[in-house]
């Protein structure tokens, strides 16, 4: 992948984010492509608190040339206020997918039910997913065990 092509990615990508997340895209390739030139961070930019990001002053108005900055993500999260309004449009443009029976939510199975699913289980050999799953758990409670028989390790 070229320099170029990733550049133009990125571009695409964070306008994407930016319209899922309501907010107004006014800033071309070219300009965000300038911004980034100008900051000379693009090589430093990605996840975590020591990165880059583009940031739109006080999180408010379009992404624009004049209202954008780069600021590493820690400075971007501490003035990152939202207000009820803007909880509620991203909640809005966001798709939740659940996972999982969505009829059975909250409800409890009875114990005739309970019966006849380990009845319909039994014998059946366990994913190499669910055992996985089922040693790290136990692996956990037995340091818990450990660390609540004296406050620490034993």
């Amino acid at each position: 992948m070229s320099w170029q092509h990733d550049k133009r990615t990125r571009y695409k990508d964070h306008k994407r984010r930016a319209k899922k997340r309501g907010i107004p895209w006014m800033i071309t390739y070219s300009s965000w492509r300038k911004k980034w030139y100008e900051s000379g961070k693009w090589e430093k930019r990605g996840l975590g608190r020591d990165k880059y990001c583009m940031a739109r002053y006080n999180d408010k108005g379009p992404y624009s040339y004049e209202n954008t900055k780069i600021i590493t993500n820690l400075e971007n999260c501490c003035e990152h206020r939202l207000t009820p309004e803007a909880k509620a449009k991203i909640s809005a443009n966001n798709r939740i997918v659940k996972i999982g029976n969505k009829n059975r939510l909250g409800k409890k199975h009875t114990v005739a039910t309970k019966e006849k699913i380990s009845k319909a289980n039994k014998g059946k050999k366990p994913s190499l997913k669910n055992r996985m799953a089922v040693g790290a758990a136990a692996k956990k409670h037995a340091l818990q065990r450990q660390r609540n028989t004296n406050g620490q390790f034993v």
